[in-house]
């Protein structure tokens, strides 16, 4: 069976023979359940079941009464790891200077989760600037009582943020040298800890006539 936690073992009858019988006699054995020696994949190996008389169903032509029955009966017997339930939940935020992952539930079977189950590995969804990440992977290594999950690819978005900035307008006399520092700024909508600072630059020329003469304000952080 797969793994569910448990030792119990589903028979039919096919999984008994019998010997002894005589030729021409025939008996189905009805009992349908059993026991594994362990819950575990790796160390399940042997099914046991108890047998009372009335597991023993005569064919045509065949009295119990003729036989004595045995009590119990043992053969091999596999637990196949079970698949667990892993959802991951991709991201799409707009920036905020931190870093984003994507989260992820997990559960495998009988209430199992956690650690038990396996570890999901999510370190490769990370990121903290803005941008589409359609490379981004996770995957998940089962413990041994659960099959692992390869490389799965999803996207996680980081959206850009509106932020503007304000030049101030500024003054000269003509002859004299452009001030010191050209102009001033401020900004809205920006993360205080990227450090946004402003440089500025004006169109060339000193005439009078052809003012104004436009003020670029250049950001780096």
């Amino acid at each position: 069976k797969g793994y569910d936690g448990n030792t119990n073992a589903t028979l039919t009858s096919a999984n008994f023979s019998l010997t002894g019988v005589v030729t021409g006699e025939s008996f189905t054995v009805t009992q349908t359940s059993g026991s594994y020696n362990s819950k575990d994949v790796a160390t399940a190996n042997t099914v046991t079941a108890s047998l009372a008389p009335g597991d023993f169903s005569p064919g045509l032509g065949t009295s119990a009464s003729n036989y004595t029955f045995p009590t119990s009966a043992s053969g091999a017997g596999h637990i196949s790891k079970a698949n667990a339930t892993v959802n991951v939940t991709a991201y799409t935020v707009t920036y905020d200077a931190q870093p984003h992952t994507a989260t992820y539930t997990l559960s495998g079977v009988n209430g199992e989760n956690g650690a038990t189950v396996g570890i999901v590995d999510v370190s490769n969804t990370t990121h903290t600037d803005a941008g589409m990440y359609t490379t981004d992977y996770w995957f998940f290594t089962g413990t041994a009582n659960y099959s692992d999950i390869p490389n799965t690819t999803i996207t996680d978005v980081i959206n850009k943020k509106d932020a503007t900035w304000n030049t101030d307008f500024n003054t000269k006399t003509y002859g004299d040298d452009d001030p010191n520092p050209l102009t001033t700024g401020s900004g809205s909508g920006f993360i205080g800890s990227d450090n946004v600072t402003a440089t500025y630059s004006r169109a060339p020329g000193e005439s009078v006539a052809g003012n104004p003469y436009h003020i670029t304000a250049t950001l780096s952080a």
